[in-house]
C-alpha cells in the first residue's frame, strides 16, 4: 500500500473513529411562559477539599412543587466568584445541579469542571441546567467537589437562580 494510499485509508478511518465516537444528540427541554423564579444569594465564603460531591453550603437549594396532572419545565442557573487551587496545575473543581437526586440536563456525569485552575485570581463563573419535570415536590441542590484531596474548592459569592416554567 502506497503511503498516498495508508493516509487516505487513515483519513477515512479516522473520520469514522470521530463519527461513532460522537456525543449524543443533544436533550432539548422547550419551556413555556416563566411561572415563578426562586433567587438565592449567599456573600460568604466556604471551601472543600471533598472528592465526593456534596452540597455548596448557605442554602443553594430550592424545592419547586408542580401540581397533579401538570408538567413544568425547570431551569436552573449557578453563578459564583471562586477559584480552584492546589499543589499543581492540574486541580479540577466540578459543580452539578441535582433534582431529587438525579442530575440535571445537560448530564456530564460530575465531570462538569467550575474554574480554572490558576493560583493567582478568583473567577466569575455560570452555568446553567433545565429539565421538564412532572408532578410532585422536586428539590434541586447545587453539589460541589475536587478531583483531588490537595485541591481546594472555594466560593465567594454566589447566586442561585430556579425559574419554574410551563
Amino acid at each position: 500500500m502506497s503511503i498516498q494510499s495508508r493516509l487516505c485509508f487513515a483519513t477515512i478511518f479516522g473520520g469514522l473513529i470521530m463519527i461513532s465516537s460522537a456525543a449524543a444528540a443533544p436533550v432539548v427541554t422547550v419551556c413555556g411562559a416563566p411561572i415563578s423564579s426562586i433567587v438565592r444569594t449567599d456573600n460568604l465564603a466556604s471551601s472543600t477539599t471533598s472528592t465526593a460531591f456534596g452540597p455548596v453550603p448557605g442554602g443553594a437549594n430550592a424545592v419547586v412543587n408542580v401540581p397533579a396532572g401538570t408538567t413544568r419545565c425547570i431551569r436552573v442557573t449557578f453563578s459564583a466568584s471562586a477559584n480552584c487551587l492546589g499543589g499543581d496545575l492540574n486541580e479540577v473543581c466540578f459543580i452539578r445541579a441535582i433534582e431529587n437526586g438525579s442530575e440535571l440536563n445537560p448530564i456530564t456525569g460530575g465531570t462538569l469542571g467550575f474554574t480554572p485552575s490558576d493560583e493567582s485570581a478568583k473567577s466569575a463563573n455560570s452555568f446553567q441546567w433545565a429539565k421538564r419535570v412532572g408532578p410532585g415536590s422536586h428539590t434541586i441542590i447545587i453539589q460541589r467537589r475536587v478531583n483531588a484531596a490537595a485541591t481546594n474548592f472555594t466560593t465567594y459569592f454566589w447566586s442561585l437562580t430556579v425559574e419554574v416554567a410551563n
